[in-house]
């Protein structure tokens, strides 16, 4: 078997490096905006060729097992799992220049998904301008000095009389923190520091890196020392870790950013990319995923705060939306403002901005922030103190302590309870600044200060009182790939439209883009709601790089707002010369909601096309009446064309329907079985009865008519046979039947003569004739003057004085029909006035025999030509009222002339060229309004005080109650107010003095809403009506709305479960699923025993505590000693010692093996055995739980355990075996003697040996030399005994005295120097 044994594992590896590997997709299992960042990295095209050539580290993403990672095409020489991302790993290569070429490789042979260079990267801090500064902390106390607002401060020292920050770790991210610093040390946690710099827990800083130590000052300085500066939260404590003094890659921000995240609270971040408006940079997948776990697994599952500062490069047209690390929903992104409470000059705006704080900054006078400064001489300012900090480095340490002191006031916040803290209780700042815009959920929000200033009181005083910010949920739409063209420089918008079917209440979104364009600051992008509030995403600066290449934009303006309804993404290029194009994009909506998944195939249903996943669209189901929303109930489509049967109409496709298939007997289900149809009408010939389709049957045309059954106009006359003789009666045979020279079609259809009758009207023309003259064959043709000319001959046939014979008079007539009127008379003048008579009866109008028509005295010329006056009117007074019209401003009307009357009708009655004059301060009515207002202005009646009758004078409608006087103001709903007087004049139920109702009204118009029921408890369950109504949504009539035995008052103030919700306990243990650490195993609940199984049954967060181990474990031999303790080092069990001898173990010449029972494998316990300090790991099986020590040829040890038990002889060796599991380490012994002795060979037989003489003497010799080695072997075991005792006082057992004295690691006290006398002199 030895022989054979090397080949059969030569076998084996062949076998395992030719076994297929095996890659299981990971990536989709990664957030969005994991995903995201993983295509960002993973496009090498983003970096030098410089970078990719020292990258020596690579993050990979693959499903293949991390044991064979060696076997890829890539064959890293090392491979480590990613902390945060399961499936993710870094491979190392000792080859750099081979390593991306091997990747490539994997990555086509599908063995990895994505691959990436680990580099390094450089941070800026946040920049703050060097200014004159001040000395005094005004940030926390504004008292107004040099300028500034008297109270525009963040409101902390209020809250100090209460709370300081105590309990609460802040971790200052940033270039380290002088520990040393008296204001910072006594606050100061070595335990939960680090430099990742120097990879130690000492992050004090280098040289003058003093950036750190000013945040941690602002944060949390110790106060009331009578040192120096004090912290917002003075009493919090400070995690230093000094991260961005050197170059990091993506793992060492991300072990950063949570570094102990059960211990640290808030992790503050004042750095970030440069402001320089030209970068887009954001974190790495790894980071990206670390911020993740934390915010949901960080602080005991309540999650980690992360604040970040919103950068510095206002001046740059930066944008804080264009830093990945800060417009992720995750942290809370904070801008600046001044002690004048408006926009440091610096601040960066972004919709991504939650909160503002104060800081440096200020016109005309400027003021800093006075904070700790590194001891000595380094530093900002050379000292201890600092006055000249400042930034949005400032303002977000700021507000990392206002959220320390919020935690200590209610320390079972989650990270999003503290954003919606922050965003109810921030109060608006710079109060006139056009920024400011109310969102479609009625909250103040800007683009400058997000949700406005950080108010500490408000903030505390809200959470002391805060329940839930409910449960989250997320709704995602996309990726669209539009692939749309952005018109270049033209300014004008292009949408892209998203109909949101799900209700959420909205606290963030996410924006995914990916944009090609030569110079993306050319961009304006923008996300507008339902509501029409606007989150400007980006806007057109100076950035001439190229893509917005898979960026994510956050925005956090439609905070409260509904995700219901139509979303639009709205792009424009305002800069000529670049063009681009929007290649996809995605929205992810983050809020309280409900979003369902009905067959749980991972699409919600309002993006799932087919709900019930049964293969017929939802559209479908409904179209064809079967349940959408059941598997067993879908469409039959018996002829596969996609049609239900429900709905088609011709089942074999064949283009004649099911129903007439079935009248012409050919198979509905045949589509080579069709009807024939000679006709083409429509009908088949089996049902036909009329082959020619007109109308006349076969059998009627044959035998009764004489036509031809298979023409439709048997005598082609533009009739058909059917209408011919049906219809008119006319000749089908005959295409004229009266024979006046018309066709029966021309007469009938034509002209509608009658086909029957040579002369249609009577009047003695036939029909043709009348035509040809132009006549109405019609219309009947008598002479109707009776001058003997018909009308076609004369020009008037109802007037018999006109007629071709007639004689021309002037009278406007042709009458003699010559084509002229009146002609001869343009030279007669029969009254000699001067005028022609033609003109005087076609021009003038007045009397061709009377040359004064008017009987005015002045000739009709004269009036015409020297006055311009109305020949056919007498000109003395026209109106009679005394004057001539050439004096009468309207000799037309009487009423109007010099001296009249003036009255009230926008007329100049008086012809003084004035209108109205004498009502301008006349008030006829007394209303208050003059006569000439109401006239002209109101147009109210001056004599009527109240023209709408509603009993309130038009003056005081106008002048008090800014209402309308000319409609009258009635109580629309009836509850005696009117609507100037009633808060709601459509609803009865609001009105003042109405009794206030728990409606979500103001019944009683006060400005306030349900103030009655903000102490009443109708039911009993110790929440207000006002808050089950308002701010929990449970009934206020019930203790327990959702009647799960739990009263609404408890699943409040626990947080947590949901008390319009029923919770359950569903494996019957007694405890609710919110109790229950696993609600589905009845064994497991908070209280239930402990048992060894690698599970925390008692629900307590300790897996396998208090259990005795040692009693649990089972061995094959008593053992001696049996010892339990912690990880830590903390004993937790022993050492217990029992009574038992050494085992025996004869090791020349036989095996030891002992063996363990007891432990479950579910534990994954790791077993290791050793015996006198070494290690048996060769002599262990496979699993751990016996160890086998073969005989010992001591001739030739092949170890040094086995040179020593040899060396000995006999021995007591101690065989420990230690278990190793969870944070438990058990160590179980055993005590051994062991014996190496071997008896030699003999040659002959004793007996013949003994009776031979040389037998004979040997034995006398054996006999003496017995007798002296019984005295020797004496001597020597009282040695030994005493050699024994001496051990034991050293605590030294025999196992530890080892072959080599080097490795006996033993130490005892030197000889004693003895003064030896009992030598002679």
């Amino acid at each position: 078997m030895l022989v054979i044994a090397p080949i059969g594992q030569s076998v084996a590896e062949e076998n395992e490096t030719s076994s297929p590997l095996v890659n299981e997709e990971v990536m989709h299992t990664y957030s969005k905006a994991v995903q995201i960042a993983f295509e960002r990295v993973s496009d090498l095209e983003n970096y030098e060729e410089e970078e990719l050539a020292r990258a020596g580290s690579w993050l990979v993403v693959t499903g293949v097992a991390i044991e064979d990672h060696y076997r890829t095409a890539a064959a890293p020489d090392e491979s480590d799992s990613v902390r945060f991302l399961k499936g993710s790993y870094i491979w190392t290569f000792e080859d750099d220049n081979s390593a991306m070429e091997g990747l490539r490789n994997s990555l086509e042979a599908g063995e990895i998904e994505s691959f990436s260079p680990i580099i390094e990267r450089t941070f800026s801090t946040r920049f703050w301008p060097d200014d004159p500064y001040f000395d005094d902390q005004w940030h926390l106390n504004n008292s107004g000095r040099l300028g500034g607002v008297s109270g525009e401060d963040a409101n902390v020292t209020g809250v100090w009389d209460s709370y300081n920050g105590s309990g609460v770790v802040i971790g200052v991210i940033d270039d380290g923190v002088d520990h040393d610093h008296s204001d910072l040390a006594p606050n100061f946690l070595v335990s939960n520091s680090w430099d990742w710099c120097g990879d130690d827990h000492d992050p004090d800083p280098v040289g003058n890196d003093a950036h750190g130590t000013a945040v941690a000052g602002v944060a949390a300085g110790v106060g009331n020392n009578s040192l120096y500066v004090t912290g917002a939260a003075f009493g919090a404590g400070i995690a230093g870790h000094r991260l961005i003094a050197c170059g990091f890659d993506d793992s060492t921000a991300a072990n950063a950013l949570s570094y102990d995240n059960d211990d640290i609270d808030i992790y503050s971040n004042s750095w970030g990319p440069f402001d320089s408006g030209n970068i887009l940079e954001a974190p790495g997948p790894i980071t990206m995923a670390a911020i993740e776990d934390s915010v949901y697994n960080g602080r005991g599952g309540l999650g980690s705060i992360y604040t970040w500062a919103a950068g510095n490069g206002l001046l740059e047209d930066d944008n804080s939306n264009y830093d990945g690390y800060a417009n992720t929903r995750h942290t809370i992104a904070v801008s600046a403002i001044s002690h004048y409470g408006e926009q440091s000059y610096y601040s960066e705006p972004g919709a991504n901005i939650l909160v503002a704080a104060h800081s440096n900054g200020g016109s005309p006078d400027y003021e800093g922030i006075t904070t700790t400064d590194m001891v000595g001489s380094a530093g900002y300012s050379g000292g201890n103190v600092t006055h000249d900090f400042g930034g949005t480095s400032s303002a977000t340490p700021l507000v990392s302590g206002v959220i320390a002191l919020v935690l200590e006031a209610n320390p079972s916040l989650t990270w999003r309870d503290v954003q919606n803290i922050l965003v109810h209780s921030s109060r608006k700042n710079h109060a006139n600044d056009s920024s400011w815009s109310v969102n479609g959920a009625g909250h103040l929000v800007s683009h400058k200060y997000g949700f406005g200033a950080v108010d500490a009181g408000a903030a505390v005083h809200m959470a002391e009182n805060w329940t839930s910010s409910g449960i989250e949920s997320n709704a995602s739409f996309g990726p669209f790939t539009p692939g749309t063209e952005i018109e270049d420089g033209s300014g004008s918008w292009t949408e892209f439209n998203l109909s949101v079917p799900v209700n959420l209440s909205l606290e963030s979104i996410d924006v995914f883009v990916d944009i090609g364009h030569s110079s993306r600051g050319d961009l304006d992008i923008v996300l507008e709601s339902p509501s029409g509030h606007q989150s400007w995403l980006a806007e057109e600066h100076n950035d001439d790089n190229n893509d917005y290449a898979d960026w994510m934009f956050g925005t956090v303006q439609h905070w409260g707002e509904s995700s219901l309804g139509n979303w639009t993404l709205k792009i424009r290029d305002t800069v000529s010369g670049n063009s681009g194009t929007l290649n996809s994009w995605e929205v992810i909506f983050h809020g309280v909601g409900n979003v369902s998944d009905f067959d749980g195939d991972g699409w919600p249903d309002y993006n799932d096309e087919d709900d019930d996943n049964d293969g017929w669209s939802d559209l479908d189901e409904q179209a064809c009446q079967t349940e959408q929303f059941n598997s067993s109930s879908h469409p039959i489509d018996t002829d596969s064309d996609g049609d239900c049967d429900f709905l088609d109409e011709d089942d074999d496709d064949d283009g004649f329907t099911d129903v007439n298939e079935e009248a012409c007997q050919t198979d509905t289900l045949d589509n080579n079985s069709t009807p024939v149809d000679t006709d083409s009408d429509g009908d088949c010939d089996f049902l036909d009865e009329d082959d020619d389709g007109d109308g006349l049957s076969d059998e009627n045309e044959t035998d009764l008519y004489k036509t031809d059954p298979l023409d439709y106009d048997s005598d082609d006359d533009g009739l058909s046979d059917y209408q011919e003789v049906i219809t008119y009666g006319t000749m089908p045979l005959d295409s004229d039947s009266d024979d006046d020279g018309l066709s029966d079609y021309q007469e009938i259809v034509i002209h509608g003569t009658d086909p029957l009758s040579q002369d249609s009207d009577n009047d003695g023309l036939n029909d043709s004739e009348e035509l040809m003259w132009s006549s109405d064959p019609l219309t009947f043709d008598p002479d109707n003057d009776s001058d003997s000319y018909y009308h076609f001959r004369d020009c008037d046939d109802e007037d018999p004085g006109v007629n071709p014979g007639a004689e021309e008079l002037l009278n406007g007539k042709d009458d003699d029909c010559d084509g002229i009127e009146d002609e001869g008379y343009n030279d007669t003048d029969q009254d000699g006035d001067g005028l022609s008579d033609w003109s005087e009866f076609h021009v003038h109008g007045t009397n061709l025999n009377n040359s004064d028509t008017d009987e005015d005295g002045l000739t009709d010329l004269q009036e015409l030509e020297e006055f311009g006056s109305d020949p056919l009117i007498a000109d003395p007074d026209a109106d009679g009222d005394g004057t001539y019209w050439f004096d009468d401003c309207d000799d037309n009307d009487s009423s109007f002339a010099p001296g009249v009357p003036e009255l009230l009708d926008n007329l100049d009655n008086d012809c003084d060229d004035e209108v109205d004059e004498d009502y301008f301060w006349l008030d006829s009515d007394n209303d208050g309004l003059t006569d000439f207002d109401e006239f002209h202005q109101y147009l109210t009646d001056p004599n009527n005080g109240d023209t709408d009758g509603d009993g309130m004078p038009d003056g005081a409608e106008l002048n008090v109650h800014m209402s309308d006087p000319l409609v009258a103001d009635p109580d629309n709903d009836s509850d005696s107010y009117y609507h100037f007087q009633d808060c709601d004049d459509d609803d009865f139920d609001r009105a003042p003095g109405k009794p206030e109702q728990l409606d979500g009204k103001d019944n009683d118009c006060d400005g306030e809403i349900d103030e009655d029921f903000y102490d009443s408890d109708l039911d009993g369950d110790g929440v207000s009506d006002y808050s089950e109504y308002h701010n929990y949504s449970t009934s206020p009539d019930s203790s327990d709305t959702d009647q799960d035995g739990i009263s609404d008052a408890e699943e409040i103030m626990r947080g947590l479960s949901n008390p319009l919700f029923p919770d359950y306990d569903s494996d019957m243990d007694g405890f609710y699923e919110f109790e229950d650490c696993d609600d589905k195993v009845g064994s497991t609940y908070p209280g239930a025993p402990e048992q060894w199984n690698g599970i925390d049954d008692d629900c307590d967060e300790s897996v396998d505590e208090g259990l005795d181990r040692i009693s649990l474990i089972g061995t094959s031999l008593d053992m001696s000693r049996g010892t339990v303790f912690h990880s830590s080092g903390e004993v937790l069990d022993g050492p217990n010692s029992y009574e038992q001898l050494p085992h025996k173990w004869d090791a020349a010449n036989n095996s030891l093996r002992i063996e363990l029972s007891g432990i479950q494998a579910i534990v994954g316990a790791e077993i290791t055995w050793s015996m006198g300090g070494y290690s048996l790991e060769s002599n262990t099986s496979l699993d751990g739980k016996f160890v086998t020590l073969l005989p010992i040829d001591c001739k030739n040890p092949n170890n040094n355990l086995q040179v020593q038990v040899c060396d000995e002889e006999v021995s007591i060796q101690t065989l420990t075996a230690r278990v190793a599991e969870q944070d438990y380490y058990t160590e179980l012994e055993w005590s051994v003697l062991v014996s190496t002795w071997e008896q030699p060979s003999q040659e002959g037989g004793f007996v013949s040996s003994i009776i031979s003489s040389a037998g004979v003497v040997g034995a006398v010799i054996f006999l003496i030399g017995l007798a002296g080695g019984g005295v020797f072997m004496g001597t020597r075991y009282a040695d030994n005994r005493k050699l024994q005792d001496a051990l034991d006082a050293y605590g030294v057992t025999p196992d530890r005295l080892a072959v080599r004295p080097e490795n006996r690691g033993i130490e005892l006290p030197s000889a004693p120097e003895l003064d030896w006398s009992g030598k002679e002199d």
